[in-house]
């Protein structure tokens, strides 16, 4: 969604500031300028890199134990969820997540502390990868089953 918002911006941005200088002359079209200019790299910073620094800071990883969640540039946050306190792992995917193929990945916990990833690539393959590793995990855990001695 920034990427579109960007090149929107782009688009407006320019068409608005060149017809202001064609619509108004004088003190009233500079002071114009400078105020489209700013506002559109006010919206640029808020809605567009802003998105892109949290995206690009940010690190999920899945193991065969846990999901590791990492993210910020300058205040770094952390989090870990065992595969084992997993109960549910679904997605969701919109009309332009599945033109551009991502999607929300929900995964919710024994606890109320449930994740959402968004914009998760292929979010279909890692819903059914994670769900394999979670039946795995279970196994694991189990205790063996010895057959009955007669």
């Amino acid at each position: 969604m920034p990427v579109l918002l960007l090149l929107v911006l782009a688009f407006a941005g320019t068409w608005a500031f060149v017809s202001w200088g064609a619509w108004f002359s004088g003190p009233l079209g500079s002071v114009g300028r400078w105020v489209i200019l700013g506002v559109g790299v006010l919206i640029f910073i808020v809605m567009v890199l802003r998105p892109f620094l949290h995206w690009f800071s940010s690190q999920y990883v899945i193991t065969n134990r846990r999901i590791i969640v990492r993210s910020g540039m300058l205040a770094k946050s952390g989090r870990v969820m065992p595969l084992g306190k997993i109960n549910k792992v679904f997605f969701n995917v919109s009309i332009l997540g599945r033109l551009l193929n991502y999607g929300r990945l929900d995964v919710e916990s024994a606890s109320d502390d449930n994740l959402i990833i968004r914009d998760v690539p292929d979010v279909e393959i890692v819903q059914q990868r994670l769900s394999r590793l979670q039946e795995a995990d279970e196994d694991r855990r189990r205790p063996p089953q010895f057959p009955a001695s007669d």
